[in-house]
């Protein structure tokens, strides 16, 4: 997997979680300590917020596979088809590498955010570039969906279509010329991926 998704994964998702610990865990972060007693929660009661809490530090730690069985023991009554669950565990497989697996979720309930960019790199990993493309169109909005469309310029680049975006990049790059100071900061880490995909294109 190249691209943009492992470093927004780092810089947007990580940062979620450690904030979702601190809430709940009085500022601990995924230490080891923190770790065990998400585990001892579990022992305790497996109840869905337990394992899903779970679910979510062993992806943070890399741990998808012991990620994907707590996300699908929880794919039951109330929660077989609940949104949230099926985009981690579309997630969860994506990052391990099981791309039909990530599609057939997407036949199940319609992928959004993140779940929908996993979906269509996992299409053209299978080899439907074709379709995989028009679902990073389908993101393509401007002034929004930026996660999604610095991973349309990475699939651009590693599907051949260095030109092209180049171009796309140029494009986003300008817009942060257009919005406001405060929200220019709040997204620069946006602007510095762009400016690093683009740089990629011109070694």
């Amino acid at each position: 997997m190249i691209g943009s998704l492992i470093y927004l994964y780092e810089n947007f998702y990580n940062r979620k979680n450690v904030r979702n610990v601190k809430e709940g865990f009085k500022g601990l972060i995924y230490s080891n300590y923190a770790l065990e007693k998400l585990e001892k929660a579990v022992k305790f009661s497996e109840s869905y917020t337990n394992k899903i809490n779970l679910g979510d530090a062993y992806t943070e730690r890399g741990r998808y596979e012991e990620a994907i069985k707590l996300y699908e023991s929880c794919r039951n009554g109330i929660f077989n088809n609940n949104l949230e669950l099926t985009q981690k565990l579309s997630n969860a497989y994506f990052l391990n590498k099981e791309y039909n697996k990530v599609i057939e979720l997407s036949k199940e309930i319609e992928p959004l955010g993140e779940a929908k960019i996993a979906y269509a790199w996992a299409l053209h990993y299978t080899g439907d570039t074709e379709k995989a493309e028009s679902i990073f169109k389908q993101m393509d909005r401007r002034f929004s969906n930026y996660a999604a469309r610095l991973e349309y310029a990475s699939f651009m680049i590693e599907s051949g279509q260095s030109n092209k975006a180049s171009n796309y990049l140029d494009n986003i790059i300008e817009e942060f010329d257009s919005i406001h100071t405060y929200e220019k900061k709040l997204k620069s880490i946006v602007l510095k991926e762009a400016k690093r995909l683009k740089k990629s294109i011109n070694k």
